[in-house]
């Protein structure tokens, strides 16, 4: 596909108003000062906190250099939104552990050797083997990708309890917010109770970590999520 060189304002930001990307308020803010400063104000705006569509057009065809230093501003919106800039570094609790929450696609892992890890790991950072220790088995697994990341996520089961952990891939790790932070055993976690599975995150070494159950508790997840750390660091 082609797109003809706008030749006016007018045509320039008929391409602008093409382009429907969420604006984070720090950036959107700048747009707007941009916007107010420049002579063409009033042509480009926000609606509902996204640049594009939606703008007004009380003016007609102004020289094309008029428009060129709010383009660029939106240009550089566009490329921090579209290249992992912006809100793609950070998740909410709730969307990070979502494939923690779907079904299995792979049987689950097998203990490499007489380890204390499974053989499955993202990045250099390995699934912990529970069986022995706590009761805890691996039981399948399953990749996906979440904002633009891949995840590894692993299943363990004991009795009727199922949990899933999950590993996003990447450095510098995605962040998470929301619920509620504790620290136990000197780790920070997020941790979201209430209104369905109970969910945790946390980082460990520069990679975004989740856990989530609709059966154990918060206490029973950092726990498991503690003991593995404690055997990664002495592996």
């Amino acid at each position: 596909m082609t797109t003809q060189r706008p030749q006016n304002e007018d045509e320039l930001f008929d391409l602008v108003r093409s382009i429907d990307v969420e604006a984070p308020p720090a950036l959107r803010a700048r747009v707007e000062e941009m916007i107010a400063a420049a002579p063409t104000r009033g042509r480009l705006g926000f609606a509902g906190g996204r640049v594009g569509r939606g703008s007004s057009r009380p003016w007609r065809s102004r020289p094309l250099a008029g428009a060129l230093a709010i383009a660029v501003v939106v240009a550089a919106l566009v490329v921090a939104l579209t290249s992992g800039g912006g809100a793609r570094h950070e998740l909410s609790l709730r969307s990070a552990a979502t494939p923690t929450l779907r079904a299995s696609t792979t049987p689950g892992p097998p203990r490499s050797g007489h380890s204390g890890f499974l053989v499955a790991e993202v990045g250099g950072v390995r699934f912990p083997y529970l069986e022995d220790a706590l009761g805890w088995r691996s039981s399948g697994a399953r990749t996906d990708t979440v904002a633009g990341r891949d995840v590894t996520t692993v299943f363990y089961s004991r009795g009727a309890e199922r949990v899933g952990y999950a590993i996003y891939a990447g450095v510098p790790a995605l962040s998470s917010r929301g619920g509620i932070v504790h620290r136990y055993h000197g780790t920070e976690y997020r941790v979201l109770t209430g209104n369905g599975p109970t969910i945790i995150s946390w980082k460990r070494d520069g990679h975004l970590c989740v856990m989530s159950s609709s059966t154990a508790s918060a206490t029973v997840l950092m726990h498991l999520a503690g003991w593995s750390d404690e055997r990664a660091s002495v592996a």
